[in-house]
């Protein structure tokens, strides 16, 4: 409906208000996540931010999201300078107020400056501080990995092939469908000759990335399957991946998937059974998976062959789990545990189903875990350095080690041979994959 509130507030100023009232009746929510800083450092060291008359929304690839991720900010930083808890509750009072006033007007009355020149403050303060972070941080030396795929838009978690030869993600871009894309990890595109080289005058380009690897295989959208959360089956020719489709009563839900790269057939393995982020268990035509459905959150194991489910953990509301991670050995399961803001990293046994705590703190952030191929060390991501950075963690005597130092943060650590990560790191025009 059309409302007082509507007409007046700028989009960015809506989205923002209601993004800081969920942090502030639940003590989390994405104003209070590192995703936002990790995010917003690397736009400002790219001198990337966007234009005030940008916080509403534009067409890049992060676009979209510039309304909760510097909004969000932007009027943090205006309560902490206006130094007045309530002043974002008088911003409210004033736009929905009898008396007829203008966004701006509502805004200026509060913190006594007009809203663009305010944010161009906010602006220069933000680089500044990711400047004097890159600077304190070069001083023992930054470590994240070298580009290993330059890539302009979203990509999801990489997935490394058993025999270590093939890298497939999910490549999304603005101007094109969303791609299942598989890449050799030794051969690369064919370069063009650079006309420079024949030219003695001339002087030839210099680089400005790495040449990309070669693409083996694609999967597009199909019969309005959108591939997500790629993952090798142990027969290294065929990848199982979930996708939200149409049921028959019209409803959307998430299934399983099979591609098989020799035939290209995509398989449908269940039908309605709201499963997703499924990973193989070793030598079998199982699965482990989170079922989620009607906000239910469980583990789940599903036979590949039959499509059959079962609960590997009650659902439960309160409790969520994420991103389950097999061991080589097929025992166990490496998974995030989350409930009452608090992260852990467990172990699941799944013949016994019992569960270990191995790591995690209050209010903790803890992403994407992996295993090491001998199964003796857990990779994942956390942000208790203050950005997202890489740690291993030893399962037998439970040793944890911070493996990078980034200044905006790295995300979903995949091992590549026996001492190499590939891991994520976003910039301006998209996400990277980089090797540790």
């Amino acid at each position: 409906p059309v409302t007082a509130i509507s007409l007046k507030l700028r989009l960015w100023a809506v989205e923002v208000l209601a993004v800081h009232a969920e942090s502030e009746l639940t003590g989390y929510g994405r104003s209070q996540s590192s995703l936002r800083s990790m995010v917003l450092c690397q736009l400002a060291l790219e001198g990337k931010l966007p234009e005030f008359s940008e916080l509403d929304g534009t067409e890049d690839w992060m676009g979209g999201r510039y309304p909760y991720l510097m909004g969000s900010a932007f009027l943090e930083w205006l309560k902490e300078r206006h130094e007045n808890d309530d002043c974002l509750l008088h911003l409210w009072k004033r736009v929905t107020a009898k008396k007829e006033r203008s966004f701006q007007e509502a805004f200026q009355g509060v913190f006594q400056d007009d809203p663009e020149d305010l944010y161009d403050r906010f602006k220069a303060e933000l680089t500044g501080e990711a400047l004097l972070l890159e600077a304190e941080l070069e001083k023992d030396g930054i470590e994240e990995g070298a580009t290993w795929e330059y890539l302009e838009g979203y990509i999801g978690q990489p997935a490394v092939s058993p025999d270590g030869t093939r890298v497939a993600y999910v490549h999304r871009q603005i101007d094109s469908p969303s791609r299942l894309i598989i890449r050799d990890v030794r051969e690369f595109e064919e370069q063009k000759p650079d006309p420079a080289l024949d030219d003695p005058d001339d002087v030839a380009d210099l680089p400005s990335k790495p040449p990309s690897h070669k693409e083996i295989k694609s999967l597009s959208n199909r019969n309005g399957i959108f591939p997500e959360g790629p993952r090798w089956l142990s027969d290294g020719n065929s990848i199982l991946f979930h996708s939200r489709v149409k049921q028959a009563n019209g409803d959307s839900r998430t299934d399983l998937f099979q591609w098989d790269l020799d035939t290209d057939r995509v398989k449908r393995i269940t039908n309605g059974e709201s499963v997703c982020w499924a990973d193989p268990i070793p030598g079998t035509r199982k699965a482990v998976c989170l079922y989620r459905e009607n906000g239910l959150n469980a583990l789940a194991l599903v036979n590949l062959d039959t499509g059959e489910t079962r609960y590997l953990t009650s659902p439960e509301i309160k409790l969520t789990w994420q991103s389950p991670r097999v061991s080589p050995d097929g025992s166990s399961i490496a998974v995030i545990q989350r409930q009452n803001h608090l992260s852990k990293m467990s172990l699941v046994t799944i013949e016994t189903r019992d569960v270990k705590f191995v790591y995690g703190g209050d209010r903790e952030v803890i992403l994407n875990p992996a295993w090491s191929k001998d199964g003796e060390t857990l990779y994942f991501c956390s942000d208790k350095t203050g950005s997202l950075n890489v740690v291993s963690l030893n399962t037998s005597n439970e040793e944890v080690a911070f493996l990078s130092r980034s200044i905006a943060g790295l995300m979903s650590p995949e091992p590549l041979g026996s001492d190499e990560l590939l891991v994520i790191k976003v910039h301006s025009k998209g996400m990277n994959l980089n090797l540790m």
